[in-house]
């Protein structure tokens, strides 16, 4: 038992005031959701960078936006390949047939030689998800918003 309070106490209080800090249920949702949806875009290397300045220009929690952006980071690996295939397909642009283990080595090694190598299927790839993060921040905004205020308000008793 002391072991989880001491991580309660420690990390789980700090964080969630951070996360409270200075905003409202409805702007702490804008924050999470757009941050999930940056989160899985094909901008490897970025994200972190874009969410910072977005919550600047927009006056997000930037720890609640790039909470959320860390915690989809998986996604981001799973979808770039689909995001960039999908672009490729819609625009008409021939895609390389090649394995992701190629292309994150690309961009490990140095992330313009990876945009420079696939070029404009990047920026098909990254035009979709831009049209696609548009309805998901809209609707999982709505959700957690709901959550929230739902969390917010002491539970009734049951008769």
């Amino acid at each position: 038992m002391r072991i989880r309070s001491f991580f309660k106490k420690k990390i789980i209080d700090p964080l969630a005031g951070l996360l409270r800090q200075g905003v409202s249920p409805r702007m702490l949702a804008w924050s999470l959701s757009i941050g999930m949806a940056v989160g899985f875009s094909p901008l490897i290397g970025l994200t972190t960078l874009l969410c910072t300045g977005i919550a600047f220009a927009l006056k997000l929690n930037p720890v609640a936006i790039n909470l959320a952006n860390w915690l989809v980071y998986p996604l981001q690996i799973l979808l770039f390949l689909p995001f960039l295939r999908f672009g490729s397909n819609i625009f008409g642009i021939e895609f390389p047939d090649l394995e992701l283990s190629q292309i994150m080595a690309w961009f490990q090694e140095s992330p313009w030689r990876g945009i420079q190598t696939l070029g404009v299927s990047y920026l098909a790839g990254s035009l979709v998800w831009l049209l696609a993060s548009v309805p998901f921040v809209l609707v999982t905004q709505q959700i957690i918003f709901l959550i929230i205020n739902k969390a917010k308000r002491p539970s009734q008793p049951v008769k």
